[in-house]
C-alpha cells in the first residue's frame, strides 16, 4: 500500500481486492472483523470447576441405587443413560455439596429442565436416550463457549455434566416423572 500517486492494492479473502490508482485518488478504508459474541459465563462452569478441583475417590467406586431409580428408568425406557446414571449415583452426595456452594443453584436445575422440555417438544429424537444426549450436547456447548473454560479437560467436563444430569434426574428435572397412578 503506497499513498499519493501510487497504486494501492489490498488482498482480501477469496482473492478479492481493493485497487485504487490515480493522482488524486481518495481512499477511506474501514476494516470490520466480525467476532462471534458469547455470554461471558455460566454456573455450569462453576460446577465443573468445583467438581474437577475436588478430590473424588475413584477407587472407592460402588453402585448404589437411588430411590425409585429403576422404576423411573424403566418408565422412561432409557438404556444408555441408565448405565451412565448408575455410574454417577456414587457421587450424588458430592454433587449436592458442590451445588450448595453455588449461588442460585436452582437456576442450573431449571435450565436443565427447560432444555429437556424444549428438546422433547422441538427436536427430533427416537428414544429418551437420544433426548438425554441432546440435553447433554446443549450443556456441553454452553461450557465450550464460556470464555473461562479453556483450561478444563474434556473428560472432566463430560463427567461433570453427566453427574449434574443425574442429579437433575433424581430431582425430577430431567426425564418424565412416573405418574402417581402408576406408582
Amino acid at each position: 500500500m503506497v499513498f499519493g500517486d501510487k497504486r494501492i492494492h489490498i488482498n482480501t479473502p477469496n482473492n478479492k481486492g481493493i485497487v485504487s490508482t490515480g493522482k488524486s485518488a481518495t481512499n477511506n478504508l474501514h476494516i470490520h472483523q466480525h467476532v462471534p459474541q458469547t455470554l461471558n459465563r455460566t454456573f455450569l462452569y462453576d460446577f465443573c470447576e468445583k467438581l474437577i478441583s475436588s478430590v473424588i475417590g475413584y477407587d472407592e467406586y460402588e453402585i448404589t441405587n437411588a430411590t425409585n431409580f429403576d422404576d423411573k428408568i424403566h418408565y422412561n425406557e432409557i438404556d444408555l443413560y441408565k448405565d451412565i446414571f448408575y455410574e454417577c449415583d456414587y457421587y450424588l452426595e458430592d454433587v449436592e455439596i458442590m451445588l450448595e456452594e453455588i449461588p442460585n443453584r436452582q437456576i442450573i436445575l431449571q435450565k436443565i429442565n427447560w432444555i429437556y422440555k424444549k428438546e422433547k417438544k422441538f427436536s427430533v429424537w427416537n428414544c429418551k436416550d437420544q433426548l438425554c444426549e441432546n440435553v447433554y450436547m446443549k450443556l456441553f456447548e454452553q461450557i465450550q463457549t464460556d470464555q473461562k473454560s479453556q483450561h478444563l479437560i474434556i473428560e472432566e467436563v463430560e463427567l461433570s455434566l453427566h453427574l449434574l444430569m443425574y442429579y437433575s434426574f433424581t430431582k425430577c428435572k430431567l426425564l418424565d416423572p412416573i405418574p402417581e397412578e402408576e406408582q
